[in-house]
């Protein structure tokens, strides 16, 4: 086996892995899973093989399903917990003074439950993983800086020549492995044109450890495995519920689906075959005193093509002797199922949640299967149970309703068990509601002499051959090892990175996700028009996993000064599709008469279109241009201001802001209700008035307002007020008569009088 070293993280999910049962029962069958969100997210563990080797080597094993339709994406994470909504009939039941009569009963697959929940909880944790690195990829825009917010730092990386982005994510308070940690690595690349999701995730709290590992490619590939630890250390014998392995892989040229279920005391087995599905236990626990040291198949679970349904077991005795068991949902041919009020147990619904009504279920232990065509005598003792059993349906709702199990034992080999099986069902007078029965029991034979060379097949942790128990041991212990050191590497990372708090982030138009090539062509500017023609421009950026498939991306322009960015038009949008993105110029540019003063540059980068606003994601680049002769020229303002504009280009574009003022400021007020206003200093600026009773100059000052074009506050002080030539000395002082003039001034220079002539 190859050694794996840890290179960045990923996250844990934490589906709760039940025991997988090895009777003939089809509750041995059932499964449940949950999610334990642990905490956030990002960086990442060495990018296995794991992936590439399996779509190879798993060539021969057949596999299929369309996962479109048994996942979606937007699947609420509720739908995929343990809580049944009871929204459908549980079955039609009659119960007389008696009886109990189940006229009707609806489909039931353990094998469908099992499978789609798990793909669906696998599914929904990638999702929100992939939602979480684009939110860093577009908040954070920064590489390899941890940046604090709240209580969670984040590590942004990106392995350009792999083309592998990486979150590492890890609570604030976690400086030692002492502490209490939620840590978590989000990887995502593109593998042969598909976008893989690699997550791993520890979470630590008092005694416990939980971690886990997720690899994700939607409708290709789904793996999760975990482990829970207590008191820091890997337990022989786990009491907090030990490790577990899901991994579902789809046969790229059978397109048929293969997936593999451990626990530390069993695996499930289940392979798609053309008519159907089956399902194998095997039997591993280290807890047994002898434990297995190789896989045995004697327990086959067959269910149909489309998961709805289960459809019967079998028990492979080495004797000649074939205890059989079949679920009569999956035929026609009954009219209904009867059991004696004696023998029925009553259970209720809220058995299964308490959240559910109060209904009352019967679950029959001893009934009897009446046939359409009125069987007189059953080839062989029949015994049938009906009880109350979680169902899923084939959209993953899952809810409770009756399961009926038929079970006898036929005097035969598995190996020849054909003949009699069909001639089973041909007495009972059923059908199999989803084909040929013939070919899926034919199929199940084959499938079954074959289990060891597809169970050697099937791939864990890079290995193969693990029929052989002691070699899947040693690839468990590995790949639960591997998912531990998650909250040791994440404390290497902290010294190799600087530490900053988002709101200090810097702005810095260097920094950026990607890095944009050089620019083809160039650009052309109008002397008569004053405008910017990007018509010969063009770039391409590669297939990047920092870029979002389905997104769209465009050009933007922008005069820069220093790192000041002011947009002044951007090109057309270009959506994502994992391939190269090419940007090619079509825009018309308008240079803005409202930016600082000061020299600008033309310069283009790239940014994600999200909504209204344009996010960037690249580095700035200058604009070449096309060479031009330098261009000087005025425009006249509003608000008083007149701008010279001066171009000149030599590799770039650069265009140099003057303003000018020319517009004074105001002096106004109301005087005797009439209202003034005088601008510019004139002689013609004059007020007259009649001292009546005592009037200050700070009286005089208060009556007067004061306004200018910019957005500086015109401030008075005494040396703008003169009496009769005089500076005025004092606020306080007595208005007297004679002549006061006031003199304001704006920033650029620009004055304003007012002349105060005072009579007695």
């Amino acid at each position: 086996m190859n050694q794996k070293t840890i290179v960045s993280t990923g996250v844990l999910f934490l589906l709760v892995l039940q025991a997988c049962g090895g009777s003939t029962s089809s509750s041995s069958a059932s499964s449940s899973s949950s999610i334990a969100s642990s905490s956030l997210s990002v960086e990442d563990y060495a990018k296995r093989d794991v992936l590439s080797v399996s779509k190879t080597r798993l060539a021969s094993i057949d596999f299929n399903v369309n996962l479109d339709a048994l996942v979606s994406a937007d699947a609420p994470l509720s739908r995929l917990s343990s809580r049944f909504v009871q929204t459908q009939s549980v079955g039609d039941v009659e119960v007389n003074d008696s009886s109990v009569t189940y006229l009707s009963l609806p489909d039931s697959s353990n094998i469908g439950l099992e499978f789609r929940n798990l793909n669906q909880n696998i599914a929904s944790a990638a999702f929100a993983a992939q939602q979480e690195v684009e939110w860093a990829i577009t908040t954070l825009s920064r590489l390899d800086t941890w940046v604090v917010s709240g209580s969670t730092r984040y590590l942004l990386t990106y392995d350009a020549i792999a083309d592998v982005v990486t979150l590492t994510s890890a609570n604030v308070s976690f400086t030692s492995l002492e502490d209490d940690y939620m840590v978590r690595s989000i990887q995502t690349y593109f593998q042969d044109g598909l976008q893989v999701v690699e997550v791993y995730d520890a979470y630590a709290e008092n005694n416990y450890a939980s971690f886990g590992h997720l690899t994700f490619i939607q409708d290709e590939y789904y793996e999760w495995s975990s482990d829970i630890w207590v008191n820091g250390v890997k337990e022989a014998n786990p009491s907090a519920g030990g490790s577990g392995w899901f991994k579902a892989i789809k046969n790229p040229t059978t397109e048929r689906w293969s997936y593999w279920r451990s626990t530390d005391a069993n695996v499930s087995f289940n392979v798609q075959t053309s008519t159907g599905w089956l399902q194998t236990f095997v039997r591993i626990s280290q807890f047994d005193l002898e434990p297995n040291v190789l896989a045995t198949f004697n327990y086959v679970k067959v269910g149909n093509p489309s998961l709805t349904n289960d459809v019967m077991t079998w028990l492979l005795n080495a004797d000649s002797t074939l205890p059989f068991s079949f679920y009569p949902q999956a035929f026609s041919g009954w009219d209904s199922i009867v059991a004696s009020l004696d023998d029925v147990t009553l259970r209720n619904l809220q058995d299964w949640t308490p959240d559910n009504q109060d209904y009352v279920l019967y679950e029959a232990s001893e009934a009897v299967v009446n046939f359409s065509n009125n069987v007189a005598e059953l080839p062989s003792p029949l015994t049938t149970t009906v009880r109350p059993s979680n169902i899923d349906t084939f959209e993953g709702e899952g809810y409770v309703g009756y399961v009926a199990e038929s079970s006898t034992i036929l005097p035969v080999n598995y190996l020849d068990a054909l003949p009699l099986l069909l001639e089973f069902f041909d007495t009972l007078g059923l059908t199999y509601k989803d084909g040929p029965l013939d070919t899926l029991i034919m199929e199940t034979v084959e499938t079954v002499l074959n289990f060891p060379r597809l169970f050697d097949q099937f791939e864990l942790g890079g290995e193969k051959g693990l029929t052989d128990l002691s070699k899947l041991w040693d690839v468990i212990d590995e790949e639960m090892t591997l998912i531990a050191s998650l909250p040791s590497f994440v404390l290497d990372q902290d010294t190799l990175y600087p530490q900053l708090n988002l709101s200090d982030l810097p702005p810095s138009l260097d920094n950026a996700l990607l890095t944009l090539p050089t620019l083809n062509g160039a650009a052309t500017f109008d002397n008569e028009t004053q405008t910017i023609t990007t018509a010969s421009v063009s770039t391409t950026l590669p297939a990047s996993s920092l870029l979002l498939v389905g997104a769209s991306y465009t050009m933007m322009y922008a005069l820069t000064k220093g790192q000041q960015l002011f947009v002044i038009g951007e090109e057309e949008a270009v959506e994502y599709s994992n391939s190269s993105l090419t940007f090619v110029g079509d825009t018309t540019l308008t240079l803005p008469v409202w930016v600082e003063a000061g020299d600008y540059s033309l310069v283009t980068y790239v940014a994600k279109v999200d909504d209204q606003s344009r996010i960037r994601l690249s580095n700035v680049e200058l604009v070449p241009f096309t060479a031009f002769t330098p261009l000087s020229f005025t425009v006249a303002l509003e608000n008083g201001f007149t701008l010279s504009l001066t171009t000149s280009a030599t590799a770039s574009f650069v265009a140099t802001y003057v303003y000018e003022d020319t517009s004074a400021p105001i002096i106004y007020g109301v005087l005797n209700e009439e209202p003034f206003s005088f601008q510019g200093r004139s002689l013609d600026n004059v007020l007259s008035v009649s001292l009546v009773e005592e009037v200050t100059v700070y009286d005089f000052i208060q009556f007067l307002n004061f306004e200018d074009n910019s957005y500086e506050t015109i401030l008075f002080a005494l040396d703008q007020l003169t009496f009769n030539g005089t500076i005025v000395e004092s606020f306080s002082e007595a208005l007297q008569v004679g002549t006061y003039e006031v003199l304001i001034q704006d920033a650029s220079g620009n004055l304003t009088n007012l002349i105060l002539t005072v009579t007695a």
